[in-house]
Parts: structure tokens; C-alpha cells; sequence
């Protein structure tokens, strides 16, 4: 009996040992179907949610608003950190640009065309344009005119040419100021998210109409903005003053891919809602990425 017990017993501990073998195995394979899973979702899941990301001008938000200087400072340390805040670990690029008010040149005869260039000052403009004439604006001299480089477009709608100057007065009043055409210059790539900093289109000409009721008849007004006229950045305060300011932001596509698609949504939509009504003027923010991300 003793030895019946016994083979009995080896005999289970022999089934035992099968079964722990079995967990085993099962325990490896799940983890090495679980190791393909996680390499899948990294090296797999990102790509498809960059196939979506990849267009820069899809990513792009152009920022702007009525402002002064100071004022143009306090909102790119508010855009910098709100968009921190609402994208943890993805890192942007960003620039932005000073506008002053358009300078309104004297009428021809009767005609219904107003003429305006605009000076403004784009932060890493040389990086994103070629001049075709002349040079980069210098800093202005005290009592000479203001140097200014135009696109090469405006100028020749202008019959401008290097050495032309300009004398007009800001649209909003004031002593008249004189601009002396120092360069002219073309977009590298029209397309680029850069110029999502430009108010102007980047032909350089941009034409307003309107239709103004006088004594009952109707007259026809049209606004021709040149621009912009890009001055050094000491042009400010020495004769120009700011107006308006506006910034691009690209934020990087593989950050974004690798993030919580869902949260970066929402995130952004919160950020551009909180920067449209930051004080005192808000500030408009064009841009397609939380439409994107939510979709």
C-alpha cells in the first residue's frame, strides 16, 4: 500500500510540474505579445498620427492684435506661456513682428485710390527672404529719413527703386515722415508658415474697397497698402511708433504624434480660447491645429 501511495503521489507531482511548465509558457508568450503591442503602438502609431501632423501649415497659428510695444511684449510672454502649459513636452517655434501705423502718401489728382505703406519690423526676416536690390535697413540717422526695404513686388507697382523716397503722413495723424527705400526683397517660399506673422499678403499689396454714401450718391473708395516696408527694430521710438503686433507659433509634429492626441486637443482648444480674451484688447489667433487634433 505504502508503494501505491507513493507512485501515486510521483504521479502528481509529475502533472504538477506539467502544469507550472504550461503557466510558464503561457506567461512568456503573453509577455512577448504584450512587448510586439507596446512596439507596435511606438514605432507604428506615431507615424500615422505624424501623417496627419507633417504639414506645417496645418500645425501654424498666426497670432495677432492691436497693441504698443510694451504691450507686444507682455503678449509674447503670455502666448509663450500659455502654450507651455497647454503642450507639456512638445516644443515650438516662434517669432513676431512690430506694425506701425500705415503711412498715407499725398493723392493724385481726383483719383478714388488711396496709397499707404505700412513699416513694420519682422523679427529673422533675412533668414525667410532674399533681397534682390540693396541691403538690409540700417538703423535711422537722427532728422533723416526712415530706411526701409520693400517686397519687390510693391516697389514696382510703386515705380520705386533703391534710393526712392517716400513722404507721407500716418494714417492716424501726426507729423509726416519720410521713408528711403534702402532694399528690395522676395519671399524664399510664399508658403512658408513664417508669413503667418504677415498682416500684408506676401505679394506685398494689399486693396480694400469701400462704398461710402456723400449726399446721396454713392462713392467708391479703394485703399492700396504697401508693405511691409521692414525698418530696423530702433526704428521704433525714433519717429514710429507700435500699433499692432503679431506672432507665428509652430509647434514640432513628432512631439505632438507621441503626446495624448485627446489631451493636446483640448489643451489647445482652451489655449486659443484663454489668449482671445487675454486683456486688454485680446488677441486673434488664426489657425486649423485644434480642429485637427479634435478630429
Amino acid at each position: 500500500m505504502r508503494g501505491l501511495g507513493l507512485s501515486f503521489l510521483l504521479r502528481r507531482a509529475g502533472f504538477s510540474r506539467l502544469l507550472l511548465g504550461c503557466v510558464a509558457v503561457t506567461v512568456l508568450l503573453t509577455t512577448g505579445f504584450a512587448a510586439v503591442l507596446w512596439t507596435f503602438s511606438v514605432e507604428v502609431i506615431p507615424p500615422g498620427a505624424l501623417s496627419f501632423l507633417s504639414a506645417p501649415q496645418s500645425r501654424v497659428l498666426g497670432i495677432s492684435s492691436v497693441g504698443s510695444a510694451s504691450q507686444a511684449a507682455a503678449y509674447s510672454r503670455l502666448i509663450s506661456r500659455t502654450l507651455r502649459q497647454a503642450w507639456p513636452g512638445v516644443g515650438f517655434q516662434t517669432a513676431g513682428a512690430l506694425w506701425a501705423d500705415p503711412i498715407q502718401l499725398p493723392a493724385s489728382g481726383s483719383s478714388p485710390v488711396t496709397t499707404q505703406v505700412q513699416p513694420a519690423t519682422l523679427a529673422g526676416i533675412s533668414a525667410h527672404a532674399t533681397l534682390t536690390a540693396g541691403q538690409w535697413p540700417p538703423a535711422p540717422s537722427p532728422g533723416g529719413p526712415l530706411p526701409v526695404a520693400l517686397p519687390a513686388a510693391a516697389a514696382s507697382r510703386l515705380h520705386l527703386t533703391v534710393g526712392s523716397v517716400l513722404t507721407g503722413a500716418p494714417e492716424s495723424g501726426g507729423a509726416t515722415i519720410s521713408l528711403r527705400v534702402t532694399g528690395l526683397f522676395k519671399p524664399d517660399d510664399p508658403g512658408s508658415t513664417y508669413w503667418a506673422l504677415d498682416l500684408l499678403p506676401t505679394s506685398g499689396i494689399s486693396v480694400h474697397g469701400s462704398t461710402v454714401i456723400y449726399a446721396g450718391n454713392s462713392l467708391a473708395s479703394i485703399t492700396d497698402i504697401y508693405g511691409p516696408a521692414v525698418v530696423n527694430p530702433a526704428a521704433f521710438g525714433r519717429g514710429l511708433a507700435a500699433r499692432q503686433c503679431s506672432w507665428f507659433v509652430l509647434p514640432q509634429a513628432r512631439a505632438m504624434a507621441c503626446a495624448n492626441i485627446g489631451t493636446l486637443a483640448a489643451n489647445t482648444s482652451a489655449a486659443v480660447s484663454q489668449l482671445t480674451v487675454a486683456p486688454p484688447q485680446g488677441l486673434s489667433v488664426t489657425s486649423g491645429l485644434p480642429q485637427l487634433l479634435t478630429g
